[in-house]
């Protein structure tokens, strides 16, 4: 962090910019955000986050247009991901059989993912968690 003078610059100048930036960042997320809008003109008239979209629209941002009664597939996919992502990054499960987990873990996800919803209705946040993990794994490839 601080073995050389680029280091430091570079150490002090994010600090400073973190320093800069949190503070308002923590009053537009919360000290002025809106928690009880009833609709979208209550939201745009406050000048801070609009909590309350979010939690009207909750299930769209994370499911998209997913059927709800088919929404348990995505969760459990992104569920497998993860539990395989953070295993990948503890040591003690680095052996032979972590490349195997992988490969069960995203024939899962694929069945998943892909069984029984048309293609036009797979949105939302796990769709876009396994393309930027795909992304990751191709670069890395290389």
């Amino acid at each position: 962090m601080f073995d050389s003078p680029l280091n430091i610059v570079l150490t002090v100048l994010i600090v400073w910019m973190l320093l800069m930036f949190l503070p308002g960042a923590f009053e537009w997320l919360f000290v002025k955000a809106n928690y009880t809008a009833s609709n979208a003109q209550e939201c745009r008239a406050s000048s801070g986050a609009c909590w309350a979209f979010i939690a009207a629209k909750h299930r769209l941002i994370l499911f998209g247009t997913y059927p709800y009664e088919q929404q348990w597939r995505p969760l459990l996919a992104t569920i497998v991901l993860i539990a395989v992502i953070i295993c990948s990054c503890l040591r003690r499960f680095w052996r032979p059989a972590l490349g195997l987990i992988w490969v069960v873990a995203l024939g899962a996800v694929a069945v998943l993912m892909w069984g029984g919803v048309a293609r036009v209705r797979r949105r939302g946040l796990p769709v876009h968690c396994l393309d930027l993990l795909c992304i990751l794994l191709f670069y890395f490839a290389l």
